[in-house]
């Protein structure tokens, strides 16, 4: 999807492959930088979810924090380039390596605050704890290799966040998946048919205004 839409730009097969890239990699930038704090700021709370002793969550929120200080380290040095399967990538610089990160941060709370703001009143975790959860639940979406981590997420969110009413939460992630993913899909899909009928339609006039020479008599 994104080769199809980016090659209309005239972007190479390389170039959509780099884009596509640094899309993924401000994700994962933003879930560090979410764990690294709240794993410090509240370990007691994240013990709560995955059942490890305050200490060892600091000890984590650390270590996440020394890699994402090591990658800026590493991005700052002017020495970006990784290849993957052969194809070589270049990844941005120090200045956009840090819009990544705030990029990455604001989409994932974002993401959590729309659960947040949808949770039964008497959940009792406060925004940051309740953050890390969801990066939590996020990443153990991804290693199900579940499309969008249906059921994984679900259950992790299920298990972690407190509620009298476990009816009540699941209504409430069934609607975020709704308002989240649902709609701007929906939403989505409606821009990208109006883009294609439009091209095909200035395609299609460019045709009928420019007659096959075959047709001309001499």
């Amino acid at each position: 999807m994104r080769y199809w839409i980016y090659s209309q730009a005239g972007l190479s097969a390389a170039k959509v492959a780099s884009l596509t890239l640094i899309a993924g990699v401000s994700f994962w930038l933003g879930m560090v930088l979410i764990i690294g704090v709240s794993f410090i700021v509240r370990p007691g709370a994240i013990a709560d979810v995955d059942h490890l002793h305050a200490w060892i969550n600091v000890l984590i929120g650390l270590a996440a924090l020394g890699a994402l200080v090591a990658y800026l380290a590493w991005v700052a040095r002017g020495h970006r380039r990784t290849y993957i399967q052969g194809l070589k990538l270049e990844l941005p610089g120090m200045g956009l390596t840090i819009s990544q990160i705030v990029l990455g941060v604001l989409d994932l709370c974002s993401a959590a605050s729309v659960i947040y703001v949808l949770l039964p009143a008497e959940n009792g975790m406060d925004f940051l704890s309740f953050a890390a959860t969801y990066v939590l639940a996020c990443l153990l979406g991804i290693a199900s290799n579940v499309p969008g981590g249906i059921g994984a997420f679900e259950a992790t969110m299920l298990n972690s966040v407190p509620s009298t009413s476990p009816e009540a939460l699941l209504a409430s992630l069934l609607l975020f998946r709704v308002i989240y993913y649902l709609v701007p899909f929906v939403f989505a899909l409606a821009l990208l048919g109006a883009h294609e009928s439009m091209r095909r339609w200035a395609s299609l006039r460019e045709v009928m205004g420019h007659p096959s020479d075959d047709n001309d008599i001499t």
